[in-house]
């Protein structure tokens, strides 16, 4: 390209070295980088700061020659003055004369190398700055366990674009952040998507009805369902035999969160024999083979003392094995003052 100094004099002499060395044959000796380009014409002094350079002679722009018109013969361009020179001599003929550089290249020449410049600048000053220095981009915080409007509104801040995704998750409360992908301590781009994942809470678990199962198997399935279990409590049954769930809390059907706590009740295969001495036998016996104790009972008359009243048992009050057989030792001797008193058994 001719020099700029003979297309436009009004252009400084960095501003024309930038655009020579842009446009350099070679390319190792161009800018290595936008980068370079850029400070570079960060450089440049002030308007009107550079010391003034001699007008361009008049030898230079052949401003009196007229233009030259041809027919079919190639328009000469400017000549480095590191070639030499050769000297065309065409035939004049009709239509044609010795050609000279004109003018309307130059001025296209003027108009395409400003334009270049023109947007070269533009895309300079509109680089990403994540572009031109790493270093200037913003680097993602640390959000885990923040709520999820504090963690939207601080990636707003730092001019990146956030996107929610709720996931399911047992280890945050549900609306706090599980994680951010990229992660935190990365550097992005100006308006780069960064995803926060907030917890939706943990998938619900409905309890299964271990009732009248075996302990070490119920134990095992609510701990497989991710349920936790508190120590088990041991209670009297009339005929559940020992190491079986008699009840649980909560009740079977519950919705529950993983690891929320699940407590088994557990047969201990005893029953507890109240103390019915003093008693009549009639109200004793109904007790202690009812539903809930369901003790063998037999009873045992003594004629000696009247009324029906239990005087002894043959199990001592307390805990017992399940379907125990007690003996209840009675008053049953006649009552002279009422004759008419029913026998145990009557109705």
């Amino acid at each position: 390209m001719p020099p700029l100094r003979l297309q436009n004099p009004a252009i400084s002499r960095g501003t024309r070295e930038i655009i020579h060395r842009l446009l350099h044959k070679d390319p190792k000796d161009r800018f290595g980088s936008a980068s370079d380009v850029r400070q570079a014409l960060l450089a440049l002094p002030e308007p009107g700061s550079e010391p003034e350079e001699p007008e361009p002679s008049a030898k230079a722009i052949p401003v009196s020659e007229p233009p030259v018109v041809t027919d079919n013969i190639p328009q000469p361009t400017w000549q480095s003055s590191a070639e030499p020179e050769v000297e065309l001599n065409l035939p004049v003929g009709q239509g044609s004369q010795q050609a000279s550089v004109p003018r309307l290249a130059i001025a296209l020449g003027s108009v395409l190398a400003i334009s270049m410049l023109a947007a070269i600048v533009l895309w300079l000053f509109t680089l990403n700055p994540a572009t031109v220095s790493t270093a200037s981009a913003p680097m993602v915080p640390d959000l885990r366990g923040q709520s999820e409007a504090v963690a939207v509104s601080t990636i707003d801040s730092l001019g990146l674009s956030p996107s929610v995704i709720e996931e399911v998750s047992g280890e945050f409360d549900e609306g706090l952040v599980i994680r951010t992908e990229p992660g935190p301590g990365l550097r992005v781009a100006q308006g780069e998507r960064v995803r926060v994942f907030v917890s939706a809470g943990a998938d619900q678990i409905q309890l299964p009805d271990v009732i009248n199962q075996p302990v070490e198997e119920a134990r095992a399935q609510l701990t497989e369902l991710g349920l936790g279990l508190t120590e088990d409590r041991l209670d009297y049954s009339p005929n559940i035999p020992e190491g079986t769930v008699l009840r649980m809390s909560p009740e079977p059907g519950t919705q529950l969160n993983p690891g929320d706590p699940v407590s088994l009740t557990v047969s201990n295969g005893l029953v507890l024999v109240p103390d019915v001495r003093g008693i009549t036998v009639g109200e004793a016996n109904p007790l202690l083979s009812g539903p809930d104790i369901q003790l063998t009972v037999r009873l045992q008359p003594d004629t000696s003392c009247q009324g029906q009243v239990v005087q002894s048992q043959s199990l001592a009050p307390g805990e017992h094995p399940q379907r125990s057989e007690i003996t209840l030792t009675y008053c049953a001797g006649f009552d002279p003052a009422n004759p008419f008193a029913p026998e145990v058994g009557d109705g």
